[in-house]
């Protein structure tokens, strides 16, 4: 399993390394996402299969998983409005600040999460399963947000 992760984030760097245009880093980014919240639905799937979490705690991760999902969706669709087809990025005003909110509101659901008194009360490996999946969205998102604060400003919308 280590040397899947490991695998995983040295793909995930080299593809988002190749992406110069900001863009197409913000789209690699949003798929590096997807990806841990896949990973993380794996893991869990997993840890309740084999017993190792009980359902109710599965039921709580899955659900937060798929907030982040649906939130990255929501980061997609608000993002394409300031892309152009050449995968250069820039935005209004408002429309980053509409993507920090989706962002800040990811980060939420992950904070809450990791703080979890069922996923704190996970034996330690399968906790660190989990947080570690959570540490590496938070990561992902993060670098999002610096992406966005970066972008060039427009006035007015696309």
């Amino acid at each position: 399993m280590r040397n899947f992760f490991l695998g995983l984030i040295v793909l995930i760097g080299l593809s988002t390394s190749a992406c110069s245009d900001k863009g197409k880093q913000l789209a690699a980014s949003t798929d590096r996402i997807a990806g841990y919240v896949g990973v993380g639905l794996i893991i869990v799937d997993q840890q309740t299969s084999t017993g190792q979490m009980s359902a109710e705690t599965g039921v709580a991760i899955v659900t937060a998983l798929r907030q982040v999902t649906t939130l990255n969706g929501q980061l997609v669709t608000e993002a394409k409005k300031y892309v152009d087809a050449d995968g250069n990025l820039a935005v209004t005003g408002d429309g980053q600040q509409n993507l920090l909110n989706i962002l800040a509101s990811s980060n939420g659901i992950i904070n809450t999460l990791v703080n979890d008194p069922r996923v704190l009360n996970l034996s330690e490996p399968k906790r660190n399963e989990i947080i570690a999946v959570a540490a590496n969205l938070s990561a992902t998102i993060a670098s999002i947000g610096e992406l966005i604060k970066t972008t060039k400003t427009i006035k007015g919308g696309k």
